[in-house]
């Protein structure tokens, strides 16, 4: 006979969080969103999202980070030091917006953050987001969703109020 299990990462983060945190919109983030999420940034699965993780991930999206701003980004959730955000970590930054936007109702980011990530996507600068362009920076990261155009313009019509 075993001794209990040790619990991962990912157990500890929905025994913190049984319900899943809550967003304004009234939405929850289940163990498995918040794990996809985390893995996608630790693309080689060391259970670490480690600086040439991140550096990987911006360039995917075409920004150009110097190892200053990586060192920040990284620094700035590195609980313990080693360099590296582990599960845990990258848990308690989700923790830290969720809660900053659901319990003192500001803003996840300023208008210019938002402005220059969604400029990421429209790629053509008319002010939308198209299934194509959505489908493009997709594929770019590597993402599944991205192989089916169907799949991106069902992506839109779930978050597009004027559908």
């Amino acid at each position: 006979m075993t001794g209990p299990l040790t619990p991962t990462p990912v157990d500890e983060f929905v025994q913190r969080y049984p319900a899943g945190p809550k967003v304004s919109a009234g939405l929850s983030i289940t163990k498995e969103e918040i794990e996809k999420v985390f893995n996608f940034f630790d693309e080689n699965n060391d259970g670490l999202i480690s600086k040439d993780d991140l550096r990987h991930f911006m360039e995917k999206l075409g920004f150009e980070t110097t190892d200053e701003e990586i060192n920040s980004m990284v620094t700035s959730v590195d609980i313990n030091g080693d360099g590296s955000v582990d599960f845990m970590e990258f848990a308690n930054l989700y923790e830290a917006l969720v809660t900053e936007q659901v319990m003192q109702g500001k803003d996840l980011y300023e208008e210019e953050d938002l402005r220059e990530a969604f400029n990421v996507f429209d790629t053509d600068d008319d002010g939308f987001i198209s299934p194509q362009e959505l489908q493009a920076v997709l594929i770019k990261l590597g993402m599944q969703e991205g192989a089916s155009l169907d799949n991106c313009i069902n992506m839109i019509k779930n978050v597009d109020d004027d559908v």
